[in-house]
Parts: C-alpha cells; structure tokens; sequence
C-alpha cells in the first residue's frame, strides 16, 4: 500500500522543523537552568526514540530489510545520550527557590 504524504509534512516542512528545533535547543543550551523544560523534553524524546526501534525490531519483520545489530547501536548511543543530558541537567531552581 502506497502512503501518500500530505504537504505539510514534506521535505521542506520537516526542515522547517529542524531548523525550529535546532533554535530551541540553541537557545536552552546557553542558559539552561531556566530552560529545564527544554533539556527533560529532549530527554523524553531520546528515549521514546531508543525504545520505538527495538519494538517494531521484535513485533515486525525488518530484520530482512534492516540489520538489528544496527537498530540495537543507534538505540543504544541515544539512550547514552540521554543518560548523559540525565546527569549533566541543572538540579536547582532559578534564584534558589524552591518549592
């Protein structure tokens, strides 16, 4: 069955969202004590990413198109990656407050 694929989601609207994500993380990279938000989203997203491959890896048969040792690599370098935005976030609040 063949997709087709709406126009905003082609080549040039999924750039566009790069580009807008690329400006975020920009932004919550130079202070990223007030862009906490920013940091733990990014986390989510990494590991929702890591684990998304190793399922369809187990409920569907890609190992004839896909190689899984490939599939279990890049899943694990981002939840390394995430592990590491884990560690070096901001604990604290902005000015010491706490709640």
């Amino acid at each position: 069955m063949l997709l087709a694929i709406p126009s905003f989601l082609s080549a040039v609207g999924v750039s566009w969202l790069a580009l807008m994500l690329s400006v975020l993380f920009f932004f919550a990279s130079r202070d990223p004590v007030r862009n906490v938000a920013v940091v733990n989203a990014l986390i989510v997203v990494l590991c929702i990413l890591a684990i998304t491959p190793l399922l369809s890896l187990y409920t569907l048969d890609i190992r004839r198109l896909y190689p899984s040792y490939l599939i279990w690599g890049r899943s694990l370098i981002r939840l390394g990656l995430a592990a590491v935005l884990y560690f070096l976030r901001p604990r604290g609040t902005p000015g010491g407050q706490g709640y």
